[in-house]
């Protein structure tokens, strides 16, 4: 236990550039370890809750195939995200030439305009830097992460 923080440092030094190092641990001797990992993943709902907290990722199994599952359903979040983005300023792109043009109208003003920044009033809630447990089914919101090279050591 005492060695997993040297040992994460060693191959945080090997890795390359564009990688990313996950470290997946489920008990309060691994959470230095899972604070200092690029992507830190609690194991269980019975894990240490100092585990939990220091996790950037918690997932309610103890299935290490889980992992793989979430970082699928974490890339089509985030293409979905980028989906949403592209439309909603390609939308607005539209409406204001059509309105510098003197085609558009307030109500076209309106339209493109309705949804952007309404949070519904839960804007804190699944934000950037969030701890959202997941348990393999549905799921509110979870922190994505880009594509990459992931390597799995097992030691």
């Amino acid at each position: 236990p005492e060695g997993k923080v040297a040992h994460l440092e060693s191959v945080m030094a090997e890795k390359g550039r564009g990688e990313m190092v996950a470290f997946v641990g489920d008990g309060i001797n691994d959470a230095p370890v899972l604070r200092r990992a690029d992507l830190g993943i609690a194991m269980g709902a019975l894990g240490c809750d100092a585990a939990i907290e220091a996790a950037d990722v918690v997932l309610m199994d103890d299935d290490p195939m889980k992992i793989m599952t979430a970082i699928r359903v974490s890339r089509r979040t985030l293409q979905i995200v980028w989906q949403n983005i592209v439309l909603a300023l390609g939308v607005k792109a539209v409406c204001l030439m059509l309105g510098a043009v003197g085609i558009a109208n307030m109500w076209l003003a309106v339209f493109a305009d309705v949804g952007d920044g309404d949070c519904g009033g839960k804007c804190d809630e699944g934000g950037p830097g969030s701890k959202t447990a997941w348990n393999g089914g549905s799921f509110d919101a979870m922190r994505a992460w880009k594509g990459g090279s992931y390597k799995i050591k097992t030691e």
